[in-house]
């Protein structure tokens, strides 16, 4: 990320990690936030505003407001767009922008992998159940199994 803030200082020609509210600082400051969310999605505003010494929610304000700033402000889209170029096959603290989308592709999936395997789980006795009514079909212990399941439904039914 210091890559990035020293890219965006030297395209604008302006010290993004001042403390001023003037416009082209905050206007820089907000194509650095737009980028950097645009590089790392899954990046917090805490650690975008870490990096600059700024409150998280002003992060958040500045994402807000960039396509705005961008609309009235054509060296800004020009700078984006330059700086975009630079990181599309460069890296990005060591990582290139395209392991970084593969990694969160790859977090996704392991998401969705850990959610299936909890599902799974979660009805492993039902499975065990139905095996041990079918290996039990036509035995005295197939219908006490059926009475006792049939009679803890009745129990524990929700009535709607």
């Amino acid at each position: 990320m210091l890559k990035l803030i020293e890219l965006v200082s030297k395209e604008t020609g302006l010290d993004i990690s001042l403390k001023t509210r003037k416009r082209e600082v905050v206007e820089a400051r907000a194509l650095y936030c737009f980028i950097i969310k645009e590089l790392k999605p899954k990046i917090t505003f805490q650690k975008i505003a870490d990096t600059l010494n700024l409150n998280h929610a002003l992060i958040i304000h500045l994402l807000k407001m960039y396509p705005i700033y961008e609309d009235n402000n054509d060296a800004l889209r020009e700078n984006r767009i330059s700086i975009t170029k630079y990181f599309k096959d460069k890296n990005v603290d060591g990582v290139s922008v395209n392991e970084i989308k593969l990694q969160d592709k790859i977090d996704f999936l392991n998401e969705e992998i850990k959610k299936l395997t909890i599902n799974n789980h979660k009805f492993e006795i039902i499975n065990n159940l139905n095996k041990l009514m079918k290996d039990t079909l036509g035995t005295e212990k197939h219908e006490l199994i059926q009475l006792r399941l049939d009679a803890f439904y009745q129990m524990n039914k929700i009535k709607l």
